[in-house]
């Protein structure tokens, strides 16, 4: 796809556009998630002085983007989480600057990483409980490390602009030529004034889907409904949530140390906060931090998943508890899919040409 962009003749006669994160005018919604959700919660919040933070299950780097767009025009939140599965080249950059395909240190695998049971493609990504996430360079961070590059370029104006796309155009020669790049220390401390991040394994996705899916809470969760401003108790029971969201939900579950805090999950679009009750946070997070977690996809995305984490539940049915009624029965429906011998450039191109004359 980025090679179908790159050629201007070929773009300029078809217009390609992407509905993936690519998309500008994607990561430009995603940012009303964090604006929305940041006035809901504030206005519900006893005190003044609290410090929200995001985590946000992270593939293609395009969601949290947009959290980080969002801060940088104003929006007053705290530290945004990258919670990332065993294709960790991310958690990796942040622990010590290296952006790299394969991981070069020698350390032991810590923090919930991949048990190493994942199968592994040609390009070095594992597959992993959460297929949406299983990417490795990933598109939108190569629009953070242009913002880093340019927070510590020399300069001022164009010069300063012209000066950070160099920088970049050779951090990514150097990751497309040697498969890895390691940025200078005050980049990294940049990166690190915006961003944390943490790793989670399949193992841990597996025990969390089963734990949230078979336990009861009590009390009553406190619902908060932004269409009508108010706050509604009820029970939610059982809780099935995907692994995607499973891996915010654990990457914020690592900073629990000392500090009692409340924790929120976000099921957009319906837009709902879920306020889970009695979270404790690391010493590194503020003791008046509240964290909200983005749940970026859907769990029935996710069936193989789901199912398998929940089969020893004898009351648990995924098409009962799971599939949206609008998906019950698509795969039975009429199938419109045009297959690629391989994938070629030009035989791409040529199937786009001939959907082209037929309109």
């Amino acid at each position: 796809m980025k090679a179908l962009f790159a050629d201007k003749e070929f773009n300029a006669k078809h217009r390609l556009g992407a509905v993936n994160s690519i998309n500008w005018a994607r990561i430009l919604a995603q940012q009303v998630y964090y604006l929305l959700s940041y006035f809901h919660v504030q206005a519900q919040l006893p005190a003044t002085d609290v410090e929200l933070q995001y985590v946000v299950p992270t593939g293609n780097f395009g969601d949290i983007l947009a959290g980080y767009y969002a801060k940088k025009m104003g929006l007053p939140i705290g530290k945004l989480v990258v919670a990332t599965n065993a294709n960790d080249i991310l958690a990796r950059f942040w622990k010590n600057g290296k952006y790299e395909k394969v991981d070069s240190s020698s350390s032991s695998d810590a923090g919930g990483g991949s048990n190493g049971k994942q199968a592994t493609d040609s390009s070095g990504v594992k597959e992993t409980l959460s297929p949406a996430m299983d990417i490795l360079v990933s598109s939108n961070f190569e629009r953070l490390l242009w913002y880093l590059a340019y927070e510590n370029a020399e300069g001022a104006g164009e010069a300063k602009r012209d000066a950070a796309s160099k920088i970049l155009d050779g951090w990514m020669s150097q990751m497309k030529k040697n498969g890895r790049v390691e940025v200078p220390t005050p980049v990294l401390e940049t990166a690190r004034k915006d961003f944390i991040a943490e790793r989670i394994s399949d193992d841990l996705v597996r025990f969390y889907l089963f734990m949230n899916s078979s336990r009861k809470f009590d009390p009553p969760f406190p619902f908060l409904d932004t269409a009508n401003h108010q706050v509604v108790f009820r029970r939610r029971y059982p809780l099935h949530i995907g692994p995607t969201y499973r891996c915010g939900a654990r990457g914020c579950s690592y900073h629990r140390r000392n500090k009692v805090c409340p924790i929120y999950f976000s099921d957009f679009p319906q837009l709902i906060l879920t306020k889970l009750t009695r979270v404790v946070f690391s010493p590194t997070s503020p003791p008046n931090t509240h964290q909200i977690i983005l749940s970026t996809a859907h769990p029935a995305k996710f069936s193989e998943a789901v199912s398998g984490a929940l089969e020893q539940s004898p009351t648990f049915n995924f098409d009962r508890d799971v599939l949206p009624k609008e998906f019950e029965g698509l795969l039975q429906r009429e199938k419109r899919v045009i297959e690629v011998e391989r994938p070629d450039i030009e035989l791409v191109k040529a199937v786009i040409e001939q959907v082209a004359r037929k309109k």
